[in-house]
């Protein structure tokens, strides 16, 4: 017979062999590098064929490639710790939100790493406290020289007809190819410029007529790239032209090298932008207000969309406050890539469905562009305030769309409307666009040509001042699950 002893170590063996067992993974996850199934034993995620490892923390699969997670070596303060527990009604432990905060990770994508940082930076609201050092400490130069470089200009729009003799802008993205900041100041300051050109009639030539400059919106740091909505006048008579966007330093070069050329129609006829099919209510609310519309819209067309509540729902970019906490669905999992908030509001979420004051999300740090679930898993993607934060929204909506259901719907919720420019820039659109952070805000014909090269149809779109709603489905989508 057993010695109490040999029982008690006999038991305890079990149990570590049991910790060390790995089981699919609940909700499934896919390996983001190989595609394969993933296996957890609670600590560690590992793909075995390939022999591939993700670490697990505080709870959080860290679903990044190339994801490096050390020891910070300091100590955040006790303000820090208190401002985050005051944030989430001091829900949060405060050793479990300082052992959070003392860990640092490295990303390998530019984009990443300084969005990994905003969570802290939205808490405290200053740039100069994030933990990360990674973060572009941009500010604006007096370019007394001519900077190279190889710079490169790139826009996803097309111009197939325009009107004669008026202005408009449009999205481009400027890359800072040199190895100094470049910027609209000083004797050479950094522009954009566009010449329109065409054939004379009867062989008469060719006439090139020069339009005016876009400044930047700010400095931008080597190997940084900015989106600007260049403003361009359409000239006074029509015919077929071809329009030149190019990068230049006022009284020194223009970066030929670096030009958009699009072939452009400019007609009396012409109407641009195209009109509009948007449902528009011109109602302003303040931000809280916004998202509370859009939770209330996103339960209203998701059920119109859908019959039952046995749904997988994702957010892509819900931070430490996913929306989707709100939504009464069969799963609900939060991509985001940024640490700390992911980390902070798995135990916010824990505490807030103990309380029975939200639903429990799955918080997972992975790339939107790759998130880590089966095609066809999705049956709703949501992206609130984020969809803008993407350097490339075509390639992120056409990655989406592959994760989704058969019927599913992608919602874009509370999205900015309009363009952004230097003249009219306020301090918290500039503060972000210093560290490095990709702002952009599209016009509505933008948006549509987006979703059109993203192969997405509207399905419900609600246009308030300034903030855009839409559900958006695949353009031959099957009617009615």
């Amino acid at each position: 017979m057993d010695t109490l002893r040999q029982y008690v170590s006999r038991l305890s063996n079990k149990i570590r062999a049991r910790s060390r067992t790995f089981r699919p993974t609940s909700p499934p996850l896919i390996c983001p590098e190989t595609g394969n199934h993933l296996l957890s034993n609670g600590s560690v995620l590992i793909e075995k064929r390939h022999g591939r490892k993700y670490d697990i923390m505080h709870g959080i699969p860290l679903l990044v490639p190339d994801t490096k997670a050390t020891s910070s070596g300091r100590k955040p303060s006790s303000e820090l710790v208190a401002m985050i527990a005051k944030e989430y009604n001091n829900a949060l432990d405060s050793e479990a939100i300082r052992s959070i905060l003392s860990t640092r990770f490295v990303f390998r994508e530019r984009w990443i790493q300084i969005e990994s940082d905003q969570f802290i930076d939205r808490v405290i609201n200053s740039s100069t406290t994030v933990l990360s050092e990674t973060s572009a400490d941009a500010i604006d130069v007096d370019m007394i020289d001519v900077v190279s470089g190889d710079h490169r200009l790139s826009c996803i729009f097309d111009l197939p007809e325009v009107p004669t003799s008026t202005q408009f802008s449009m999205n481009v993205t400027l890359r800072n190819g040199g190895d100094k900041a470049i910027d609209s100041s000083g004797a050479y300051p950094f522009l954009l410029g566009y010449h329109w050109s065409r054939d004379i009639p009867n062989g008469q030539g060719f006439v090139t007529l020069e339009g005016h400059r876009t400044p930047l919106l700010c400095s931008i740091m080597p190997g940084h790239s900015m989106t600007i909505p260049v403003v361009i006048a359409t000239p006074s008579v029509g015919g077929s032209y071809r329009l030149d966007i190019t990068p230049l330093q006022e009284n020194a070069l223009w970066f030929t090298e670096a030009s958009l050329a699009f072939d452009v129609q400019v007609s009396e006829n012409a109407v641009f932008p195209p009109p509009s099919s948007w449902r528009q209510t011109n109602v302003n609310r303040s931000y809280n207000e916004d998202h509370v519309e859009a939770l209330r819209l996103a339960d209203l067309w998701i059920s119109d969309r859908f019959s039952g509540r046995e749904l997988n729902i994702v957010e892509v970019g819900g931070n430490a406050s996913p929306m989707i906490a709100g939504l009464d669905y069969a799963n609900r999992i939060n991509f985001d890539v940024d640490p700390y908030g992911l980390m902070i509001g798995k135990h916010a979420n824990a505490n807030y469905v103990a309380a029975g004051s939200c639903y429990p999300v799955d918080f997972i740090l992975a790339d939107g562009l790759n998130l880590p679930i089966e095609d066809g898993w999705a049956d709703v993607i949501c992206v609130f305030s984020a969809f803008h934060h993407f350097p490339d929204p075509v390639e992120l909506l056409r990655s989406l769309e592959t994760k989704l259901s058969a019927n599913g719907l992608i919602l874009l919720m509370c999205e900015p409307v309009g363009h952004v420019h230097r003249s009219s820039i306020d301090d918290g659109y500039l503060a972000e666009l210093r560290k490095g952070v990709n702002e952009q805000s599209f016009a509505l014909w933008e948006y549509d040509q987006i979703f059109d090269k993203s192969h997405l149809t509207i399905y419900r779109s609600q246009l308030d001042a300034g903030s855009l709603k839409v559900a958006l489905c695949r353009k031959d989508p099957v009617l009615r699950d």
